[in-house]
């Protein structure tokens, strides 16, 4: 069976390196903290991603050098800590998140982690509890919790990164939904899903061009045809020269020029230089774009 593409981002995201003990321990504490199971004298935690199991297991060791031997059953991997090793951790979720299990509660201040923080942070309560739909399909990410207060905390840490959300519930659980496609952009360069970003960068530049060429496409008189033709030659140049990553290295004239025509394909010449700051003249706009497409025609 192939991987679904939550699948695949969670992979990229696991394959991250960690950096620091506390960085180890702060991992440790968001997924237990997140999906964890506590009884008694015992804590447990039970996933069927197996780069997460993976991380967790290498996680007890790094920071207690506990060998738990992981319980399967089916598809689902479970790890359980109890009797004598419970207390020290216990102390490390209360020391690095201020979570304690009973009462249930979560002290620790969004504000008091750094950037790279809260983006681990971030990174593990998606990857343990979250998901993605395909960019083909649908711009949805869901984020999902089994407490209200650590719901509460990821909202209060995404805010911290510009993305405003709203805690919902939903079958039991806590959700955060993001659904715009450009806060989805936001969060996937947030928790490190570099990979994934492009890909839904690329889709969205291609859905934004499809729909552009489309607009031009349906003009009726001769000279509409020829401004039609014309600026899907050009769309196509804008859309090369992004998805080769090469539009930060145009000049601001040239960056300019290549936002206005992708805004407004079915504008002539005379009147996208009309839109500029001053004013260009048709034959100055026209150098311009040309230069575009003479750049696009060298990418490889």
């Amino acid at each position: 069976m192939s991987e679904s593409f939550s699948q695949q981002v969670k992979k990229e995201l696991c394959a991250v390196e960690l950096g620091s003990t506390r960085r180890k321990q702060l991992v440790l504490a968001t997924i237990f903290a997140n999906i964890g199971v506590f009884r008694g004298n015992t804590a447990q935690i039970s996933t069927g991603f197996l780069p997460l199991a993976d991380i967790v297991n290498k996680q007890f060791y790094n920071l207690f050098k506990w060998e738990i031997p992981p319980v399967a059953g089916g598809d689902i991997v479970r790890y359980k800590i109890e009797n004598s090793k419970y207390p020290e951790f216990k102390k490390l979720l209360a020391d690095i998140l201020q979570f304690v299990p009973f009462p249930n509660s979560l002290r620790a201040d969004p504000a008091s982690f750094d950037g790279e923080e809260i983006s681990l942070i971030l990174r593990y309560l998606f990857v343990s509890f979250g998901s993605i739909c395909d960019p083909h399909k649908a711009y949805h990410v869901e984020l999902t919790f089994k407490r209200q207060l650590v719901a509460d905390f990821a909202r209060r840490l995404l805010s911290l990164k510009g993305i405003e959300v709203r805690v919902v519930r939903r079958s039991h659980f806590w959700r955060i939904y993001i659904k715009d496609a450009q806060l989805i952009v936001d969060f996937l360069g947030i928790v490190g899903a570099h990979v994934a970003l492009l890909t839904l960068e690329n889709l969205r530049l291609e859905k934004e061009v499809r729909n552009s060429v489309n607009r031009v496409v349906n003009c009726d008189s001769a000279n509409s045809k020829r401004v039609a033709a014309t600026s899907v030659r050009q769309l196509e140049a804008v859309g090369r020269l992004r998805s080769a990553g090469a539009m930060s290295k145009l000049s601001p004239d040239l960056q300019r020029i290549a936002e206005l025509r992708l805004e407004n394909p079915e504008l002539s010449l005379r009147e996208l230089g009309e839109l500029l700051d001053p004013p260009l003249g048709k034959s100055g706009v026209n150098h311009r774009l040309s230069r575009l497409e003479q750049l696009a025609a060298e990418i490889e």
